[in-house]
């Protein structure tokens, strides 16, 4: 996934995947179900980061 920063250079943008549970019990625990597109805005000057799904259903 692409991560880009705004033109004015106050946020940073990245998508990517995001899944509710991985690896909990060992490296072969897969059951944390499918990934849900994300993205997250992370704002350059205050610290602040906002996060929404991209997708209604995972993927």
């Amino acid at each position: 996934m692409n991560a880009f920063e705004d033109p004015r250079g106050d946020t940073s943008t990245v998508p990517g995947p995001r899944v509710p549970t991985l690896w909990r019990g060992s490296a072969d625990d897969l059951e944390g179900r499918l990934p849900v597109v994300y993205r997250w805005t992370l704002d350059l000057r205050s610290g602040a980061v906002a996060e929404e799904s991209l997708a209604d259903a995972p993927s």
